[in-house]
C-alpha cells in the first residue's frame, strides 16, 4: 500500500507543477472498500474535479469533512485525506432537470449504472437536499425504476441514486378532470334526509350552484336546500362560501341524485391547516382518501367529531374521515385555533365513549318527534369523571331544520359552561340531578324515550321531573315519557334524578311534583285546532281511565283505559281524531277522568 500511496502522489504532484490550475483524478481499480490515503498540498483556488465516484474528502486540517456527489467539483485550500469508493452509478437521467412529476402517478426513475450485479438505495429530498427519505433500498443496479409519486409536494425536489443526484425537479398535485360522489345523496324531505356534504379537492369551479346545479337543478327550496354554518349562525344557498378543502354544508333533496364536479386539483400537502372559528365548525376530510381522527389535532384544546345522518352520532363513535362527508367540531368560545392533519399518521384517536364503565351506569336518552330525533344523549357515572368538566362530556351540536333537541343545560358552571349531549359525574353520591332542556320545532307530541347501561347501585332509582307539568315519572320502572309540544320553537325543562329511593321521594315533595288532591284541569290550548293537551293531578297511585265523548254522550276515543299510574301530575294528548284514526268535526267534546274514587267531566272546543 505505501508503493501504491506514493504513486498517486507523485501523479497529483506532477499535474500540479505542469502548469495545470486543476487537479485531475481517475479511480483506481481497486476493491470497493480500498482506501488509498496520502497527504498533499495545493495552491490557494486549485480545484479538484471527480468524474465518476462519490468520494469523502477528510479534512486534515483546518475544514470539516465534505461529501461531493459524481460530476461535481470543490475547491480546496487545505490538506485533505482523500478515499476513492469505487463507482455504482455514472449519472441520474432521470428526472429531467424541471420535470414536474404529479402525485400518484407511475413514473420512471432512470440512471447509468456502472456494476450491473451491484445494488443501490434510491433517495428522495423534498427540501433540496436537507433532509432524504428512502425511496428503494438495496435494488438491483439495473438502470431503471418504478414509482408511485406520492406526497407530499414540493419544488426543490432531488433523487439519489448510489449517492449520484439527479436534477432538480418538482413533485405537483394531482388533478383529475372529475370527480364523483360515491354514493348518491338520499332522497326525503325529512328531517332525516339532512347530511353533510363536502368536495376532497380545490375544484376549478367551487361555488355551490356549478358544483349542485348540474345534478340537483336550480335551487328550489321545495327540491332541495343548503346551508352553511358561519359564526354560530346558518346560512343559506345564494349567501354561503365556496367549496373548500375542509369545509362541509348541509344539503336536503327531495329526489336524491348523484353529486359531481369538474376539473379538480387534489390536496397534496403533508401538513394541512383550516382556521376556526370559535364554537362549531363544520369540517370535512380535505383528502380523496380515508384518514384517522388521530391525524388531526387543534393546539391546546380536547375535541370530539360527530357527523349528521338524520341525528347528531354518538360522542366518540367517528374514528375515521371519509372524503366527500362532513363533520362537527367545537373548540372555545373564545380565541383563535387552526386545525392540522397530518394524512400519513396511523391509528385512532382514543374515543370518549358515553357508556358505563366498571363501577358506574349509563342512560342514554333520545327525543323523537314526528320523523326529529336526537338520540345521542348520556347522562351517568363513571369512576373517571369529574364533578364538571372532564373527557367523557360532550357539547351538544347544533341542530338544524325542522328539529327536535335534547341536552343538559349546564349552564352554571365555572368553566366551560355550555349545552351538552353527555354529562358523567363522579360517584359517592346519594342524590344527583341533571338539569334538560327540549326545543321541537315541530308541533305535536314528544317522545321520551330512556335506555339504561350498567347497574344501578342496589335501592336506587331514576326519575324525570317536567318542571312546566310538574308531572313526574319513575324512569326505571317506565323508560318512556310523552308530552305535547302546542307551540314550535317552545321550550320544556326537566330534572332527571338519580339516587336512593327515600332520598328522590323526599326531593320530589320538596319539588311539590305530588299533589295534595284530585284534580282534572282546563285542557290547553281551548280552543284547539288540532289538538290539545289534558292535564290531570294524582295524590296516590291509581288506575286510570280518561275518554272523550261529544254532546249527544257517544264515546270519540279512548285515552287511557285503566292505566296503572304514580302519584304525581300527568298530561296526555288528544289530537282530534277518534277511534278509527279520522278528524272529528268542529264542535264541543267533553273529557271525563276516572281514577279511583275519583271522576271528573270538563268540556273543550274544537274550532276549525
Amino acid at each position: 500500500m505505501r508503493t501504491a500511496s506514493l504513486f498517486i502522489l507523485i501523479g497529483f504532484v506532477s499535474l500540479i507543477f505542469a502548469g495545470g490550475t486543476s487537479v485531475k483524478k481517475s479511480t483506481p481499480s481497486f476493491s470497493q472498500t480500498t482506501e488509498i490515503l496520502f497527504w498533499y498540498a495545493f495552491p490557494a483556488g486549485v480545484e479538484l474535479n471527480a468524474m465518476s465516484p462519490t468520494y469523502r474528502l477528510a479534512a486534515s486540517v483546518g475544514q470539516a469533512s465534505i461529501d461531493t456527489a459524481a460530476g461535481s467539483s470543490e475547491r480546496l485550500y487545505s490538506g485533505f485525506w482523500v478515499p476513492f469508493p469505487q463507482a455504482l452509478v455514472l449519472a441520474v437521467t432521470e428526472p429531467a432537470a424541471g420535470a414536474q412529476w404529479m402525485v400518484n402517478q407511475m413514473q420512471t426513475i432512470r440512471w447509468q449504472p456502472v456494476d450491473s450485479t451491484a445494488r443501490v438505495d434510491i433517495e428522495l429530498s423534498r427540501n433540496g437536499g436537507a433532509r432524504w427519505e428512502v425511496l428503494f433500498n438495496q435494488i438491483p443496479n439495473v438502470g431503471e425504476q418504478t414509482w408511485q409519486v406520492s406526497m407530499p409536494r414540493c419544488d426543490a425536489c432531488l433523487l439519489r441514486v448510489g449517492r449520484v443526484l439527479s436534477e432538480p425537479f418538482a413533485i405537483v398535485p394531482e388533478v383529475v378532470s372529475s370527480l364523483v360522489k360515491p354514493t348518491p345523496q338520499p332522497a326525503g324531505s325529512e328531517q332525516t334526509a339532512y347530511r353533510l356534504i363536502s368536495v376532497p379537492g380545490r375544484p376549478n369551479n367551487a361555488s355551490p350552484a356549478q358544483v349542485l346545479e348540474d345534478n340537483l337543478g336550480t335551487y328550489d327550496k321545495t327540491r332541495w336546500r343548503f346551508f352553511d354554518y358561519q359564526n354560530g349562525e346558518f346560512v343559506e344557498f345564494g349567501e354561503t362560501r365556496n367549496f373548500a378543502p375542509g369545509r362541509s354544508f348541509f344539503l336536503i333533496t327531495r329526489n336524491g341524485g348523484n353529486v359531481d364536479v369538474g376539473t379538480t386539483e387534489l390536496v397534496a400537502d403533508s401538513v394541512f391547516t383550516l382556521p376556526l372559528e370559535p364554537g362549531w365548525n363544520l369540517i370535512a376530510n380535505p383528502y380523496n382518501f380515508p384518514i384517522p381522527v388521530s391525524a388531526l389535532s387543534v393546539e391546546n384544546q380536547s375535541f370530539d367529531l360527530r357527523t349528521y345522518t338524520g341525528d347528531w352520532s354518538a360522542p366518540g363513535s367517528i374514528t375515521m374521515l371519509q372524503p366527500w362527508e362532513g363533520y362537527a367540531l367545537k373548540v372555545d368560545d373564545t380565541g383563535s385555533y387552526t386545525l392540522r392533519i397530518r394524512p400519513f399518521q396511523s391509528g385512532s384517536a382514543p374515543a370518549k365513549q358515553p357508556k358505563a364503565s366498571a363501577g358506574g351506569w349509563s342512560l342514554r336518552i333520545e327525543a323523537r318527534c314526528q320523523q326529529a330525533v336526537d338520540a345521542a344523549n348520556f347522562i351517568g357515572i363513571r369512576p373517571e369523571a369529574r364533578e364538571e368538566f372532564d373527557a367523557f362530556d360532550a357539547y351538544e351540536p347544533p341542530p338544524v331544520g325542522e328539529f327536535v333537541a335534547l341536552y343538559v343545560a349546564n349552564l352554571d358552571w365555572k368553566e366551560r359552561a355550555d349545552r351538552y349531549s353527555s354529562d358523567f359525574r363522579p360517584p359517592g353520591g346519594t342524590l344527583y340531578r341533571w338539569s334538560l332542556e327540549s326545543i321541537s320545532m315541530i308541533e305535536g307530541e314528544v317522545t321520551l324515550s330512556t335506555s339504561l347501561e350498567g347497574p344501578l347501585p342496589e335501592g336506587w332509582e331514576v326519575w324525570l321531573h317536567h318542571r312546566e307539568t310538574r308531572q313526574v315519572q319513575n324512569l326505571s320502572a317506565r323508560p318512556r315519557y310523552r308530552f305535547p309540544n302546542l307551540a314550535a320553537g317552545s321550550m320544556q325543562h326537566f330534572q332527571v334524578l338519580a339516587g336512593e329511593a327515600e332520598r328522590i321521594r323526599q326531593e320530589l315533595v320538596r319539588l311539590q311534583a305530588i299533589p295534595a288532591a284530585y284534580q282534572l284541569y282546563a285542557n290547553y290550548p281551548n280552543p284547539f285546532n288540532p289538538g290539545t293537551a289534558l292535564r290531570f293531578a294524582l295524590p296516590e297511585p291509581q288506575k286510570v281511565t280518561l275518554e272523550v265523548y261529544d254532546l249527544l254522550g257517544q264515546r270519540v276515543r279512548i285515552l287511557l283505559k285503566q292505566n296503572p299510574l304514580q302519584a304525581g301530575y300527568h298530561t296526555t294528548y288528544w289530537d282530534g281524531r277518534n277511534e278509527r284514526g279520522e278528524a272529528v268535526a268542529s264542535g264541543i267534546y267533553l273529557y271525563r277522568l276516572k281514577a279511583g274514587p275519583f271522576v271528573k267531566t270538563r268540556r273543550m272546543i274544537l274550532l276549525k
